[in-house]
């Protein structure tokens, strides 16, 4: 059984933002700078265009499962990272647009990510808003 209380959620969101920076760092760790004579980065954004494109395919299948026909998927944690990284890779799509470290078609791109993860987050929300 799942436990969507309020508590339990933001364990969830807690642990999720926990993962996202592990799993940041260990990529940063591993790939840069890039031995490619493509660039210093290249496959660091190899790794974050596949993970941008699970990120929000997956999180359109979890949000449109959870309208539609897994009402108890709203709490699970595999619901709250999607909408946690979702949500971080627009946010970060944005703050390196703003600073000049990225072309506004990786910015179009990303606010898909952005979209998915506050309409994840707000589904959340109303959720537990309507249970109280």
């Amino acid at each position: 059984m799942i436990d969507t209380n309020g508590k339990q959620i933001s364990v969830y969101a807690l642990v999720s933002l926990l993962l996202m920076i592990l799993i940041v760092a260990l990529l940063f760790l591993s790939f840069y700078p890039s031995a490619s004579e493509l660039g210093r980065s290249f496959t660091l954004v190899v790794v974050y265009m596949i993970g941008h494109y699970v990120l929000l395919f997956g999180g359109i299948l979890l949000f449109i499962l959870r309208m539609t026909v897994a009402r108890k998927l709203s709490g699970s944690f595999p619901y709250v990272f999607g909408a946690i990284a979702n949500s971080l890779i627009g946010i970060i799509a944005l703050y390196l647009f703003f600073f000049h470290h990225y072309t506004r078609e990786f910015l179009h791109d990303a606010l898909w990510n952005l979209l998915i993860g506050v309409m994840m987050i707000a589904s959340l929300l109303l959720t537990q808003k309507n249970r109280a």
